[in-house]
């Protein structure tokens, strides 16, 4: 037969080959695969064949080139469809890195590489292991990027799949921002000659509408109606109708936000009929349980309608060959859904058995802790982990509502442990994001458990475990932050924020841009890749300290015994604050005794809003002094409830918005205001985890002790009145410290800010600031412009220890729940300032410059910082010589955030003084003796 025939020459020549120990050409080699791929259709002979003939090209000329990449790749090519995939990852691996070895070769093709990494993310997958999968997925897109060919088909494939991780591990921002960028390359391969253009329409349309799935978790329901604005005639029109049902689903969900239910459920009700006229029998379920969810749940309030919902969401599945583990988690969120009806109608029996079966569906028998240890192994193998977090916290939820229905306070344990395990996996969740506003969103979407799980302990008046749930719910990412900057080089620090740096001009050119798409375009094709360096970089990071992420999950977090033991040696008090949608939580912690209270938040708030409209407004303070000093007297109660600690240091870890205790009364006598400034030195903390970092490393050896910042004067542009004096008093301040260097007028501008504060111990700022801007974030302005938050990024580790912004609201800025206030003094602190003097509010520039000057020569005298400003303030109010000085709006803005060590600083030398001394004394001697000679002249 022909087929035999061509099988025993293309042996024969192999043998010829082999045995003589000669070198193919090139073209020989590929005539010979090819040869075999067309004769031989046993795929092991064929195997066998090739092997032997790349021992042989393996020591020939042509064994470093884009021959015998072929070759390695061919032999792979069988492996796979042989499903031995192991062996087929071996030579695709061999493949690539011929080519990385020979990578400037000219006889090596180079782009073969972005094919055989996607078919190695391809392969690993096949073999369920994800990481690799995703490292393979990760240089596929590094390599298109550096040989500037991502529109190549192989690098959209690698970044569609990575669109679809993001979205389930819950990396909502990136995931927008590589949707984005997925749905342009695949645009731009629809253009390119010879290119399928189905295959890159229905990447597109994908990518596009993973993008609005992640835009409407973030809530951003203007940008997705704008997403969604023409897409269903153009869809239409461009054979996409596969995608109208969930286009319909999305406008619902928008429409719900416009609170036109509607409009919502008509556009529901056309998911359902396209859905059900194309027989996408999981999309169809999926419609059926956010009716039920979105509109009737949660926005009529109808858990009966919702059940019925939810119910028939359960009758439509695919057949059982065609079910992945996403049928089983959209299965295991109806489930939960249908226990959390059965929750609120009390029937508590009912729910736990449709919890169990939803657990059932994520792992068969599992329960939350099984769920637990298994994501330890891998977190990232789970769809869908929103839905996950969501079934824990809704199981210790219902624990925590059958003890309020029924009064059976003995299920709050078993509330407490399960809102420990969901807590643990939240940290897992935590240290896969890519992406900060990732991270943030995380925060404020959990926020429901660390409330819950506080009021389970106040319910059992459990302190300890409150305590865990305080420091758990506050500033996780500002301590994971400090970590990075331990763990991370000198060298790392630099190129990461040099790298970050870029992004962020990038971002703001992405926002000025106008309506110029090809420059848009360009700068969205930049932004991509300096995200990609970027991720390369830690990516490198970690393989270079395996340990490195250890600490984002680990939850040794440190216990109120530990705390009262440790900390409360050197403090009389420390006094936590939780602010939760349903109420406020007060935990009061002193070296013998510890509080934990529930206060009404309605009026909490009224009380804290009316305190601080009285402070900021200093002519409304005088004429209503007496209504102030109520409101003071109120709020203190309300925080301590009569139970003050013994007068001394007191640490505050607050919550919402920020207030200072300072100027709290104990009593209600307006001609005798005993403020709490009189008793106690206040410093307030993001948490207490925060004060046990060790911000001091070899590395960060300061240049000078002081640096003094005044612009005085601003740019015109700013329209920023100048701040006269603050010269005079930077003078003043910088005589305590040697060596100095004071920015003065035209000097003091941002750049040079820039480069020279993280080389001094100790910054004063005296400037304006606001805690909003333009850019929606805190801004501080210099002589020539302004430095904004973003504008903080590192690149090497500060030696300062401290810094005092004597500006307006410079402790204030965005809140993020779960996070506080995103501030100035907070972006020092991320960037390893241990402390800050901040302001709350618009400040007398009189007065700043007096308590100032008071606070510097208090800490001049080694004196820790809380203590130090208590004094200055005090003595401010004691010699300020006006009574109207005496209101706390002169002197209760400016608060201590972070550690209240003292600062230890070359003091200027008394020895030029002393010898100065000297001299005038032994010329006042000389000029004495002199005269006396005189007069006894006869």
């Amino acid at each position: 037969m022909p087929t035999r025939i061509l099988l025993l020459i293309c042996c024969c020549v192999l043998h010829t080959m082999v045995s003589r120990a000669q070198c193919p050409d090139n073209d020989a080699v590929r005539r010979q695969v090819l040869l075999l791929r067309n004769t031989v259709t046993d795929t092991t002979e064929q195997i066998r064949q090739l092997l032997r003939y790349d021992s042989l090209v393996s020591r020939c000329p042509c064994g470093s080139d884009s021959t015998r990449e072929f070759l390695l790749r061919r032999i792979g090519t069988l492996y796979r469809y042989q499903s031995d995939y192991t062996r087929a990852i071996v030579y695709y691996t061999k493949a690539s890195q011929l080519i990385t070895d020979h990578f400037d070769n000219l006889s090596i093709n180079r782009r073969q590489i972005v094919t055989n990494y996607y078919f190695l993310s391809e392969l690993y997958g096949l073999l369920h292991n994800l990481p690799e999968k995703r490292k393979a997925e990760d240089r596929c897109i590094d390599m298109a990027l550096q040989l500037h060919i991502s529109a190549d088909i192989a690098c959209i494939r690698c970044l569609y799949a990575r669109v679809e991780y993001l979205f389930d591990i819950g990396d909502y921002h990136r995931c927008v921002s590589d949707a984005q960028t997925c749905e342009r390359l695949a645009k731009e391969y629809e253009a390119t000659p010879g290119s399928s253009t189905a295959v890159g329409e229905d990447i597109a349309a994908s990518s596009r509408g993973w993008c609005i799935e992640s835009l409407l978790r973030l809530q951003d329901f203007e940008q997705v109606e704008q997403l969604l604005t023409g897409n269903i005639a153009q869809y239409k029109k461009s054979g996409l109708a596969n995608y109208l049902g969930l286009i319909y689903v999305e406008l619902a969900e928008v429409q719900l936000h416009k609170r036109n239910d509607r409009k919502a459920l008509a556009f529901f009700n056309l998911a359902l009929q396209s859905e059900q006229a194309r027989g996408k029998e999981f999309y169809y379920k999926q419609t059926l349980k956010t009716i039920g969810d979105e509109l009737y749940f949660s926005y009529f309030n109808d858990p009966v309608k919702a059940l019925q919902y939810y119910r028939a969401a359960l009758q439509h599945n695919r057949p059982p060959a065609l079910r992945t583990r996403v049928d089983s988690i959209e299965d295991a969120s109806i489930l939960d859904n249908i226990a959390n009806v059965y929750v609120l109608q009390n029937r508590f029996d009912s729910a736990f058995i449709y919890f169990q079966l939803a657990f059932n569906q994520v792992k068969p028998g599992s329960d939350e802790t099984g769920i637990l240890q298994s994501s330890e192994e891998n977190i990232a193998t789970y769809k869908k982990i929103h839905y996950l977090a969501s079934l824990l916290i809704d199981k210790a939820d219902a624990y925590r509502g059958q003890c309020h229905a029924t009064g059976n306070k003995k299920v709050l344990n078993e509330a407490l442990r399960i809102y420990r395990v969901a807590d643990q996996l939240l940290g897992q969740i935590d240290a896969i994001q890519s992406d900060l506003q990732s991270r943030l969103f995380w925060r404020k979407d959990t926020r429901r458990l660390y409330e819950h799980a506080i009021d389970v302990c106040c319910l059992q008046h459990n302190d300890s475990a409150a305590f865990y749930f305080f420091e758990k719910s506050r500033a996780v990412l500002l301590n994971d932050q400090l970590l990075e900057q331990r763990l991370r080089g000198g060298d790392a620090i630099a190129r990461r924020g040099l790298l970050l740096r870029k992004i962020v001009q990038q971002e703001r050119d992405l926002e000025g841009v106008g309506n110029d798409k090809v420059r848009y375009t360009d700068i969205k094709a930049a932004l991509f890749a300096s995200q990609q360096e970027l991720d390369s970089l830690e990516r490198s990071i970690k393989l270079r300290d395996p340990l490195y992420y250890q600490g984002f999950i680990d939850n040794s977090f440190t216990t109120l015994q530990d705390t009262r033991n440790g900390l409360l040696k050197d403090y009389s008090g420390l006094l936590e604050i939780f602010y939760g949608d349903s109420a406020v939580y007060s935990l009061l912690l002193t070296a013998d005794h510890d509080s934990l209270r529930r206060i009404d938040k309605t009026i909490y708030d009224q009380a804290v809003q009316e305190y601080l409209s009285f402070l900021a407004d200093p002519a409304l303070l005088n004429r209503r002094f007496p209504e102030y000093m109520q409101k003071a007297h109120q709020l203190c109660d309300l925080l301590f409830a009569g139970q003050l600690p013994p007068p001394g240091r007191l640490i505050v870890s607050p919550d919402g918005r920020s207030f200072p205790l300072e100027a709290l009364t104990t009593n209600a006598d307006p001609h005798v205001p005993g403020y709490l400034l009189n008793n106690y030195a206040l410093s307030y903390t993001y948490s207490v985890r925060y004060l046990q970092n060790n911000f001091v490393t070899p590395e960060t050896t300061p240049a000078g002790s002081f640096l003094g910042v005044a612009p005085v004067q601003y740019n015109p542009v700013l329209q920023l009145a100048a701040l006269q004096g603050s010269d005079r008093s930077l003078q003043t301040i910088s005589g305590y410290f040697s060596p100095s260097l004071n920015l003065l007028s035209g000097a003091a501008t941002r750049d040079r800010f820039r480069r020279e504060f993280s080389n001094y111990r100790v910054i004063q700022l005296y400037t304006h600031s606001c805690d909003s801007s333009s850019n929606k974030e805190p801004v501080i302005y210099f002589a020539d412009s302004a430095l904004y938050l973003s504008d903080l990024i590192p690149e090497n580790k500060p030696a300062t220890r401290l810094i005092v912004l004597s500006a307006c609201e410079t402790a204030n800025g965005r809140f993020y729940r779960g996070e506080g206030v995103f501030s100035f003094n907070r972006g020092f602190a991320a960037l390893g300032i241990p402390t800050s003097v901040s302001n709350l509010w618009s400040i007398d520039n009189t007065a700043t410059y007096r308590i100032t000057e008071l606070f510097y020569k208090y800490l001049s005298q080694h004196m820790p910082i809380d203590l130090a400003l208590q004094k200055a303030k005090l003595e401010f109010i004691r010699t300020s010589g006006s009574r109207e000085k005496l209101l706390p709006y002169y002197w209760a803005a400016s608060i201590v955030i972070g550690k209240t060590d003292p600062i230890d600083y070359p003091r200027p030398s008394a020895w030029p003084w002393i010898v100065a001394g000297l001299l005038l004394l032994l010329l006042l001697a000389v000029l004495w003796r002199r005269r006396l000679s005189i007069r006894r002249l006869p």
